[in-house]
């Protein structure tokens, strides 16, 4: 979710799992829900940057 000046902008779909998002236990997916963003990586990352236990891989 985007917000300015504490409103809502927009909101977007987001999967962290290469196998997309779901709930079936063991499909390596990203569980549906809201979620908070703990820390951010990548900040000077090029765009469409890899990352592997949030550290770059090189890949791009």
């Amino acid at each position: 979710m985007l917000l300015q000046n504490g409103a809502k902008v927009t909101t977007y779909p987001v999967s962290t799992s290469k196998f997309g998002v779901g709930d079936s236990s063991g499909r390596m997916t990203t569980p549906l829900g809201a979620m908070a963003v703990a820390q951010k990586i990548g900040d000077h990352a090029p765009p469409g940057a890899v990352f592997h236990n949030r550290r770059f891989t090189g890949e791009i």
